[in-house]
């Protein structure tokens, strides 16, 4: 395979998480949704992402909780469903992983003053 294959396939898989990041359990429904094997992809996508397909999703999870909790005034919980945290619980824990705080501590810091 090219390195061009391999670069449209990279590209694939981004577009599919971009789209469907709600819907994703892990890094194997991306992959089988855009017909590619995580054999012949995960060095790669590591090597042009310079992330582990799984830290992506988690990176992109936590990036659109960022926007929602800035843009809107959903509960936590309803920003945990919409990027496809399992729970709220592993929802916190992985936003503050990424962050060094809570989902509600972000908001008070950075949400839209009323």
């Amino acid at each position: 395979m090219s390195d061009d294959e391999y670069l449209e396939r990279i590209q694939r898989v981004r577009a599919y998480i971009d789209d469907h990041l709600s819907e994703i359990d892990g890094a194997r429904d991306v992959l089988e949704a855009v017909d590619v094997s995580y054999s012949t992809i995960r060095k790669q996508f590591r090597r042009e992402v310079g992330v582990t397909l799984g830290q992506y999703i988690s990176r992109a999870r936590t990036e659109e909780a960022r926007r929602l909790l800035i843009e809107t005034h959903d509960p936590v919980y309803v920003v945990c469903r919409n990027v496809g945290y399992s729970n709220d619980s592993n929802g916190i824990r992985a936003f503050r992983k990424h962050t060094g705080m809570t989902m509600g501590e972000y908001r008070r810091r950075y949400g839209e003053k009323d």
